[in-house]
């Protein structure tokens, strides 16, 4: 049996001092249903820019369906950026107003979740 799966939420960067990592929970979830034979649809918007372009590329690099993915000419694509203090104990900053903060119903996701 196969199923198929609608992640909704966001798609953002993790934005740690060593570098970035595209992430997010319902990211997270649908990569790891697609890694196990299943199918999941990402439900999330990108923000029109250099970051939303390169989350794009490598979602479909994982060959996940980005049909259920939306684009946003006025928000940024979504950031957390993560420090550690003195005891490597994490502090997370979630940058607020960003695209996944508007996603949409669009007729391809109604198709979808039908």
């Amino acid at each position: 049996m196969s199923f198929k799966i609608v992640a909704f939420g966001e798609i953002l960067w993790d934005v740690l001092p060593e570098g970035r990592t595209l992430g997010g929970a319902p990211f997270n979830f649908a990569y790891r249903v697609n890694s196990l034979g299943d199918t999941a649809f990402p439900v999330s918007r990108l923000g029109r820019d250099p970051l939303g372009r390169e989350a794009w590329d490598l979602v479909t690099s994982f060959g996940i369906d980005p049909s259920c993915l939306q684009w946003d000419d006025s928000f940024p694509t979504g950031t957390v950026r993560v420090s550690f203090d003195a005891n490597n104990s994490p502090d997370f900053l979630i940058v607020p107003s960003v695209a996944y903060d508007f996603i949409q119903s669009t007729p391809e996701l109604e198709r979808i979740v039908r």
